[in-house]
């Protein structure tokens, strides 16, 4: 039996419902074996009717850090993979599958992150420390954002191949199309304070986060549970008019093709800097780029 810890923990008490990433001491880093975790969690949780608001938060430093570096671009390649060895087992491992099942993989993540989207419950993100790469899509798929100062948005994928994958269009609605492109284009680090009330909904010192997470949680409760279905049922279909879910499906596609361009012998290569110089090496070569010219 495996004595390694559940990547998300369960937490009910009452109307409200605590999914806590639980993988401090990497920061809450996830690999792609991790999302169906997440998924399931909001699917057992929609079919609980005592539940009325679900809080998503982080263990330990930072609410996530985003993909793991270390796994980082062998996403197609991985044989633990969701649901790919079943699909096409004689691909599984290959370190040059077809097309097919790489857009399989992407859509079948699509899938999984839909069922935080279209939850019926009312969803809030604590976030402190770092929210890096991937993990800033659960995050703005949040119907509230809960902050502690000094938090920071950290869009790695910017600096490695550019900002397609991602759910760009919920980044673009709650921070704005100038704040937006900054942090999917560049990279820069955005702290929640720039966001501030066009995507935050409350920014406290880190001592008191619980507390203040905590009481919009309990005002949330507060509504009827007919009330909250019908809400975010009308919520979806406002989001659907905008345009949301053809937004992350497009980056479903985007994805799959993007793993696949040319790069030049002089632009950087993941593969070749953490080759040469380990995760911590690549991570640092990668930034210094930027750092250089003030990003």
């Amino acid at each position: 039996m495996s004595n390694e810890q559940p990547f998300l923990l369960y937490e009910k008490k009452g109307p409200i419902l605590r999914l806590t990433l639980n993988r401090p001491d990497k920061l809450n880093a996830f690999t792609a074996k991790d999302i169906p975790a997440v998924a399931e969690a909001f699917e057992k949780a929609e079919s609980d009717d005592d539940i009325k608001v679900i809080i998503i938060r982080g263990a330990g430093k930072s609410f996530s850090a985003g993909y793991d570096m270390q796994r980082l671009g062998n996403v197609y390649r991985d044989r633990e993979k969701e649901g790919v060895e079943a699909y096409a087992p004689q691909w599984a491992g290959d370190t040059h599958p077809p097309q097919r099942v790489r857009f399989y993989h992407d859509h079948m993540a699509f899938r999984k992150n839909l069922s935080k989207f279209y939850s019926h419950k009312i969803t809030i993100a604590q976030i402190h420390g770092y929210v890096v790469g991937g993990a800033i899509d659960w995050v703005m798929m949040s119907d509230f954002i809960i902050a502690a100062e000094g938090t920071k948005l950290y869009y790695t994928p910017a600096r490695m191949h550019g900002p397609g994958a991602t759910t760009a269009i919920m980044e673009i609605l709650r921070m704005g199309p100038a704040l937006a492109h900054e942090m999917l284009w560049l990279g820069r680090k955005i702290d929640v304070s720039e966001v501030g009330p066009r995507g935050i909904n409350s920014i406290v010192a880190q001592e008191k986060l619980e507390a203040e997470v905590e009481r919009w949680a309990q005002a949330l409760a507060l509504c009827h549970k007919d009330y909250v279905y019908m809400g975010k049922e009308t919520m979806h279909r406002i989001y659907e008019i905008l345009g949301v879910v053809e937004g992350f499906r497009l980056a479903a596609f985007e994805h799959p093709v993007s793993v696949q361009a040319r790069l030049e012998p002089d632009e950087w290569n993941l593969f070749k800097a953490r080759k040469e110089g380990g995760t911590h090496g690549a991570t640092k070569s990668r930034d210094e780029r930027y750092k250089e010219l003030g990003f």
